[in-house]
Order: structure tokens, then C-alpha cells, then sequence
């Protein structure tokens, strides 16, 4: 840190405990200087959590010991094409992914990396929770370890696949496998939380496989809550905890995880009702990917839009313990978009979380702007900032 941060305003205690980013290096790859300098702005502005999702479909960023594929495969796959996305400007999204550096997606931290990001990161007061996302999100891994996924795909060609294969299939192999990532997971990061996902599972190859479902009466979410309840088990066993997306209120809750509410206002007051802590991180406000303005002016991002006032605005519960934006990655390809996509609505997600409702936007909204120069000198770019276009 450079000077101390003018945002947020005020000098009163942190409203939230945990005022978090989230940041996907599974569909983008982050050089580990991108993420130690995205670590100094965050300190800055107080924000005290990164949530790092290293695997899911797109891409696997860590090694585990006994499984070299992981990097030799899982970590190199050229990046998707993302097709079936409706909520995105089909020429942006080409010409995006078009331009977009082979080294882009390929390529993975080294224990070593991690090491030296976890302990720059404390060294700011920041602590970093990795995530694993299971049971679903595996096709990276099961692309290097089929014997992982649907055993009726096993030898057969990937790209001829007829369903995405991107769920863990029960037994002992995806047991085995699971310990080991997880076991090497808690020698990398210290964090008292692990995310485990749980979000977005098709259930649809599971319920194919008839006998299967017989061992299961024909619930597809007993296997669900097979595999989170295993993670909770092993993870326990390490002295960690798990975080979770919304979803896990739905197949079942334990009652001491961490629930990061990101889906629809119903979704975050189910959150809010179950009884476990839970983080307001809710899509329609402070996911950082969605169009900063008028889709005709902005680089390819996901409908709707989402300006700074939007975020400043937000109406987090009064439960909440804390407030998280997300970063994902499918058409965000360089440092220059990344920091586009952030700046400086992640000032204003910065504001929210320490000081609540109670700063307006018109005090806000000069404090903004200043910082924006002070991070442009700093070499951070962003979005041109506009009173018109955020007020």
C-alpha cells in the first residue's frame, strides 16, 4: 500500500467482518504478480477476504501429489467456446474469446506460488479461502482422470462426449481422489474456511446410470449430500471448515458452514433462514463480470448492468456476516480487462462492507472519483469513470 485508503469513508468499525472478492483463475489463468497486486488494492480499501476458485470445468491451478495429470492435462485445456450463454452479446463474446492468449488458460501455480501469495496476503491483512468445487465443475479433472466421472465414458474420446461429464461419480476413486486434494489444500492455505462449491449440479448423467439410483432410492440428492457431507468429514478431520454456495441449503446443511448466498433474493433469504452464518454475494449486484453500462459501449460481460451505485446500494440483510463481490472469468482475459471489470465498482463493494447503508452516493460518489486517479497513477487502469453513467 501506497498511502493510506481514502475509501471506505468514515472511520467507524467495519460493519462486516468479511468483506470479500472473489476471483476465478479456472477460466483465466493469473499470473501469481496479477493476483499479489490485485492483493495490494484490495488491502487498500480495507476488503480483508479473496475467495479463489482454482478448479471447475474450464481448468485445474494446483498440483496434487499422485495426480500429474492435473497439470499436464487439467491445466492446459485450450478455453471454451461458451456457446450456450444467452445472457451475453453473442459478437462480443466471439470477438472476446477470439482475441483472447492461448496462455490465457493454461498453466497453474506451483506450491511455491502459493505459498508466497497465502503469506503476502496475511502480510496485508487479507486471508485467502481456496475452493474446490465439488461434486460438479469436475470436467477439468475428470478430462485428465476419466475413471473420475461417468464410467460409461471411460475410453472414450472427450470431445465426443454426449453429456459434459462434469460430475464425480461415487466410489473409492473419487474418495481417494478428494483426500488427496484436499489434504494437500491444507498444507497450501491456512484459512480456517475451505469452499467446496456444491452449486450448479445436472444431476441428469446420475439419474441415467439405473443402478445407481437404485442404491439411492432414486434420489439424485443423496449423492449430493453423499459428497458434501465427505468433504465436511475429511476437512473436519484437517481442522478446517467448509464454505458453501446457496445451493447447499437445498441437498442439506450440517449447521456450521459458511453459505455464500449469490443467487436470486429468494435464494439469499433461504440463506438467511437457515441458521448458518452466510454471506450476502448476491449476483444481481455484485458480481463484477455483468455490463458496467450500455452493452453497445462495454467489452463483452453479462446482462444486466451493475454500476457502482447499484453495488453502494445494495440491500444486504442485517444478518449477513459479510459481503463478497465475484469476478468470473469466461470473456475477462487480461490484466487490462480485469481491472476494466473491477474499477472501480470494487470501491464501492469496499464501501458497502465496512460501512453498511449508511453512506449516500453523492458523499460517495467524489471519494470515487479521486480514488480513481490515485490508481490510475498507481498503474491500475479501470472503467472510465462518469457521473453521468454511475449516478
Amino acid at each position: 500500500m501506497v498511502t493510506p485508503p481514502l475509501i471506505p469513508t468514515g472511520s467507524t468499525p467495519a460493519r462486516h467482518r468479511w468483506r470479500g472478492l472473489h476471483l476465478d483463475s479456472a477460466r483465466t489463468f493469473w499470473p501469481p504478480d496479477v493476483v499479489l497486486e490485485l492483493l495490494d488494492v484490495m488491502a487498500r480499501y480495507r476488503l480483508n477476504r479473496l475467495h479463489w476458485h482454482l478448479t471447475d470445468d474450464a481448468g485445474w491451478r494446483f498440483a496434487v501429489p499422485d495426480y500429474p495429470l492435473l497439470l499436464t492435462v487439467a491445466a492446459q485445456l485450450p478455453r471454451e467456446r461458451f456457446s450456450w450463454y444467452t445472457n451475453v452479446n453473442h459478437d462480443k463474446r466471439r470477438a472476446a474469446l477470439d482475441a483472447a492468449p492461448d496462455s490465457s488458460t493454461r498453466g497453474w501455480y506451483r506450491d511455491e506460488d502459493i505459498r508466497r501469495i497465502v503469506a503476502h496476503a496475511k502480510d496485508v491483512g487479507i486471508e485467502i479461502m481456496p475452493e474446490v468445487d465439488l461434486p460438479g465443475h469436475m470436467a477439468a479433472a475428470i478430462r485428465a482422470y476419466p475413471e473420475l466421472g461417468d464410467p460409461s465414458l471411460v475410453g472414450v474420446e472427450p470431445d465426443t462426449w454426449p453429456h459434459r461429464n462434469d460430475l464425480l461419480w461415487p466410489g473409492e476413486r473419487s474418495e481417494a481422489f478428494l483426500r488427496a486434494v484436499l489434504d494437500h489444500v491444507a498444507t497450501l492455505f491456512s484459512f480456517e474456511y475451505v469452499h467446496v462449491g456444491g452449486d450448479e449440479c445436472n444431476h441428469s448423467a446420475w439419474r441415467a446410470d439405473e443402478a445407481l439410483m437404485r442404491t439411492v432410492d432414486g434420489d439424485p440428492l443423496a449423492l449430493h449430500r453423499h459428497f458434501m457431507q465427505f468433504a465436511r468429514t475429511h476437512l473436519r478431520g484437517l481442522g478446517r471448515r467448509t464454505a458453501v454456495w446457496d445451493e447447499a441449503v437445498d441437498s442439506g446443511l450440517a449447521g456450521d458452514e459458511l453459505v455464500f448466498a449469490w443467487r436470486d433474493e429468494q435464494r439469499v433469504l433461504a440463506a438467511a433462514h437457515s441458521g448458518n452464518p452466510w454471506v450476502f454475494a448476491e449476483a444481481s449486484y455484485l458480481y463484477l463480470n455483468h455490463l458496467s453500462g450500455p452493452e453497445e459501449d462495454e467489452p463483452a460481460g453479462m446482462r444486466e448492468i451493475i454500476t457502482a451505485r447499484d453495488v453502494l446500494e445494495a440491500p444486504v440483510p442485517d444478518s449477513a456476516v459479510g459481503v463478497q463481490a465475484a469476478c468470473w472469468t469466461e470473456f475477462i482475459t487480461d490484466r487490462a480487462g480485469l481491472h476494466y471489470h473491477l474499477f472501480p465498482r470494487l470501491l464501492a463493494v469496499a464501501e458497502l462492507a465496512w460501512n453498511g447503508p449508511s453512506t449516500s452516493w453523492h458523499t460517495f460518489a467524489p471519494a470515487l472519483a479521486h480514488e480513481m486517479k490515485v490508481l490510475h497513477e498507481l498503474g491500475i487502469g479501470g472503467r472510465s469513470i462518469s457521473m453521468d453513467a454511475y449516478g
